[in-house]
């Protein structure tokens, strides 16, 4: 491409294969960086709540465990775990307790606390449980008793789409519209216009779980879509997923292949 960029006498055609080139070296070094365990940046403005917890169960036959990523008010990764039941446990409930108790000991427990747990697809009520279980193991109740925690389950197959009406035209939604279903679901874009100019956002569908306390809705798919902003795979535009999500799902994946990442974003 340089070589062709020299040659180019045609102004038009030079910007183009420029405009090429510096795509193709931004997205191989950022791609380098990344799988070396790099995070290119974290957010602005601050979350919500105080961390976000992303998991989500994937595996080969007995060795399916619960994959779960743990990130800071401004969206930076803390750290990763697996978890899988011990002795005398129920394996749906035990492999999610283990990961959720490994990530919560990377938290300094306060008075007060946000924490959003996201959970891609069905969350099961033995997941539930093992949730519970892992909280109530290791924060103490004094803790627990000012505690604001809410399991988020994600749903990517949505049967609704959202959209604007502008100048009696159908129009794309603007990238953070939602509309209520009822008090603890709604459909949220975290895709779409002015970034979408053809086709139809896709947007995702969500079911909030208040464990303890009651966040306010607004602030959890605030977070959310701020969370997909943090899109380190293709970089000029947002994920359909929060970042909490899209990288516990990927290890899932991985997994189920019998593949473990050598980097903890497997992106």
């Amino acid at each position: 491409l340089k070589e062709e960029i020299k040659k180019t006498k045609d102004p038009e055609k030079k910007n183009e294969l420029r405009s090429t080139y510096y795509g193709i070296v931004f997205f191989v070094a950022t791609g380098m960086f990344i799988q070396a365990g790099g995070v290119p940046w974290v957010l602005g403005d601050k979350l919500s709540a105080n961390c976000h917890i992303g998991i989500d169960v994937g595996g080969e036959d007995a060795r399916v465990a619960c994959y779960g990523y743990l990130f800071d008010q401004i969206g930076r990764l803390i750290g990763t775990e697996v978890g899988t039941a011990q002795t005398g446990e129920l394996v749906e409930s035990g492999r999610v307790k283990r990961a959720i108790l490994k990530l919560m000991s990377m938290i300094k427990p306060k008075h007060g606390m946000k924490i959003i747990i996201t959970r891609d697809g069905r969350l099961l009520e033995e997941e539930r449980q093992g949730i519970k279980e892992a909280i109530e193991e290791y924060l103490s109740p004094e803790i627990r008793q000012s505690l604001k925690l809410a399991i988020v389950e994600i749903r990517k197959n949505v049967p609704f789409r959202i959209y604007d009406i502008v100048d009696r035209r159908i129009k794309n939604p603007l990238i953070g519209r939602y509309a209520l279903i009822d008090k603890n679901t709604a459909v949220l874009c975290t895709t779409g216009y002015p970034l979408i100019t053809q086709g139809v956002a896709d947007p995702l569908l969500i079911y909030i779980h208040n464990m303890y306390g009651e966040l306010e809705t607004h602030e959890i798919f605030q977070d959310i879509l701020y969370l997909s902003q943090l899109n380190w795979v293709a970089m000029d535009k947002p994920s359909k997923l929060p970042v909490t999500i899209s990288l516990a799902e990927a290890r899932a994946l991985f997994a189920e292949k019998g593949i473990t990442p050598a980097s903890k974003l497997p992106v």
